[in-house]
């Protein structure tokens, strides 16, 4: 998910704009469930929530693999050594766990499940949602899971598979490209086969288990790979015609799948479609990362930065927060519905709670970056700035 720090990193304003649209379309996504979902003849609703939460996450997904595309080259690729990789995990690791684990004990501490078990231990290694359904107890950390999986994967992705096609003959550029698609494709196939043996449901046993989502991040390292190596096509796809394109057909996809939800527990469901228990992941990654090249490029917003500074800024801090907002806002949103929501509340009181339970996610999302993620932040600099 989000993790870049301006006190770190350089910022891009382009990808803090899809990083800002990403968390928006998750918070969105969550309040249409927790207060506004509930009554009768709410299919629309629902469906309408579930498509923009689909694809917050996955912006999320191919945004991580971009930003850390340039790691990993240098990690598996330029310099593969023991001890960089280790740097790199320590890196990734730290930016992802301290905030996580924050969470997690304080959901441990105060667990509102009514009597369920729920088997902690699984979280605190990222198994929560391996084989199975993910559990309502800390309901956005399967995201996390596949991410953290994903960093695992890594090596066998860009440093085993690409000695396997040099000695088919291809270059070291070709060999890394092809071995990105070849662990795609592989994944690909994981799917297909757990179409029709298990018959799973769309987004439980598919678009949230970890094997079945492990090429989610791979998509983002593509992109970042053909900017590194080919050069001519990064800059045709830089161009803003073809981010426009690629915002379209991302528009008309997600209306589909829109349409297709709404039907989600009848035959023409995204559950019951081969395409979209299979296919349809792979095509979203493909077709968000194709906004990544026009977004990446700094010059492309820097003049409407200035203008319209205000704006810059509200795009620059919602990045900034966006991890921690995406940690705590599910939670607090259950907790406000499930303590202040009645059936047949009108809506105006809805969109009263709905604002408490938005304020209440910000104030501790603040609390957990300056806390627990900046500090963190700025340990991960002192520790590893050569690298």
């Amino acid at each position: 998910m989000p993790k870049i720090d301006s006190s770190v990193h350089t910022r891009v304003l382009g990808l803090d704009i899809l990083r800002s649209v990403a968390i928006i379309l998750v918070v969105v996504c969550h309040i249409c469930l927790c207060f506004f979902c509930s009554a009768s003849n709410s299919e629309g609703r629902t469906a309408f929530a579930y498509v923009l939460g689909y694809y917050g996450v996955e912006l999320f997904f191919v945004l991580s693999g971009y930003l850390i595309g340039r790691m990993l080259c240098r990690t598996f690729i330029e310099n593969p050594t023991i001890a960089g990789a280790c740097n790199f995990y320590k890196r990734r690791f730290l930016r992802i766990l301290p905030a996580y684990y924050a969470i997690l004990c304080i959901l441990i501490l105060f667990h509102f499940e009514n009597g369920n078990s729920v088997k902690f231990w699984q979280y605190f290694i990222m198994l929560q949602n391996f084989d199975h359904a993910a559990e309502f107890f800390f309901p956005v950390s399967w995201s996390l899971a596949i991410e953290s999986f994903s960093y695992i994967a890594a090596p066998v992705v860009l440093g085993y598979f690409p000695r396997l096609f040099k000695k088919q003959g291809f270059s070291a550029e070709w060999s890394i490209i092809y071995s990105i698609i070849f662990f795609c494709f592989f994944v690909l196939m994981g799917r297909i086969v757990n179409f029709y043996v298990n018959v799973p449901e769309w987004d439980a046993n598919i678009r949230k288990q970890v094997p079945m989502r492990l090429d989610a991040i791979f998509w983002g390292v593509l992109v970042c790979l053909i900017e590194r190596f080919f050069n001519r096509l990064y800059n045709w796809l830089m161009q803003k015609w073809v981010a426009v394109l690629f915002g379209v057909v991302n528009l008309l996809s997600a209306y589909i799948l829109y349409d297709a939800m709404i039907s989600n527990d009848s035959p023409t469901g995204p559950s019951y479609s081969l395409f979209y228990c299979t296919f349809n992941f792979s095509f979203t990654g493909i077709l968000l990362s194709g906004l990544l090249p026009f977004f990446s490029q700094d010059k492309n917003f820097s003049k409407k930065a200035q203008k319209n500074c205000i704006l810059s800024k509200i795009f620059i801090s919602t990045s900034r927060l966006s991890y921690s907002i995406y940690l705590v806002h599910f939670t607090v949103f259950q907790i406000v519905s499930q303590n202040f929501l009645v059936d047949g509340m009108n809506f105006f009181i809805r969109v009263v709670v709905n604002m408490v339970g938005l304020i209440l996610a910000i104030c501790v999302s603040c609390l957990l970056y300056y806390f627990v993620e900046r500090p963190f932040l700025i340990l991960q600099k002192k520790l590893f700035d050569s690298y």
